[in-house]
């Protein structure tokens, strides 16, 4: 039998999944170490305890990201941009059920969209009538990322 197990645990494990798992073979390879040395079972024995054990969640299955994947934290940070790619703050993240659930922006960061509307005090600055204020609903056009006119 070869010393490294790898062809052994890979072949076992594509057999198992369908496809080709190098993080898998590897995996089963060091646990068949790990059992097989100590315990003198066949490879395939070993392979089979090790399957067993992910299949029962005992043992956590080994897990390869691909480029565009990303393993985050609740309360991770990340910077966010607008549409354009400008930078407006950064996010938080919160994680719930292993999906990430909701980015939040701080306090000092609005999001703005497109014919979104709030209610504002409007102050007037002209000489004759200074300091007085109002309330006004302003709605809001949003470009390209950025707000182009506030209409009140």
């Amino acid at each position: 039998m070869n010393k490294s197990y790898h062809p052994e645990s890979q072949k076992f494990f594509n057999s198992k999944t369908g496809k080709n798992h190098r993080a898998w073979a590897d995996a089963a390879a060091a646990y068949y170490r790990l059992i097989g040395g100590t315990n003198k079972k066949s490879a395939f024995e070993a392979m089979a305890a090790y399957y067993a054990k992910v299949n029962s969640g005992a043992i956590p299955a080994p897990v390869m990201l691909n480029s565009s994947q990303a393993v985050v934290t609740s309360s991770g940070t990340s910077p966010v941009q607008n549409s354009a790619g400008a930078a407006v703050g950064t996010g938080t993240y919160t994680v719930a059920s292993n999906a990430v659930s909701n980015i939040r922006l701080p306090a000092t960061v609005g999001a703005v969209s497109n014919s979104g509307t709030v209610t504002c005090t409007v102050t007037t600055t002209t000489a004759r009538t200074a300091g007085q204020s109002d309330s006004k609903t302003v709605t809001f056009t949003v470009a390209n990322g950025v707000i182009t006119s506030i209409s009140i």
